[in-house]
């Protein structure tokens, strides 16, 4: 009896260990917090043309990229019927937002 209470123990032991902690979802501040008309890659025709004709680097065809973007005012009400996203590169806001994840 004490040997398969160890060996269970010992089992529950080795799975508390390999379990790896769950991962939290990415914090967006509020600069960051956009509502796009539409969600897409870079390499979808119409970001294409307006990453081409802005002159915005981008690291890949497949980095996601928020299209017709306004800034989210509060984060608690924000609004957004179409597209929440949190956006790594806002500067080029409303046109293209780049480095996009749904918020």
């Amino acid at each position: 009896m004490q040997l398969k209470l160890a060996v269970i123990t010992a089992a529950i032991a080795t799975l508390a260990v390999a379990t790896p902690a769950p991962r939290s979802a990415p914090v967006c501040s509020i600069t960051s917090l956009v509502c796009c008309d539409m969600f897409t890659t870079a390499s979808d025709p119409v970001a294409a043309y307006l990453i081409m004709n802005l002159g915005i680097p981008v690291t890949s065809p497949s980095e996601p990229v928020g299209i017709d973007c306004t800034p989210v005012i509060s984060v608690a009400s924000p609004g957004c019927s179409t597209n929440l996203l949190c956006c790594e590169n806002n500067t080029n806001d409303p046109l293209i937002s780049i480095g996009c994840v749904p918020a």
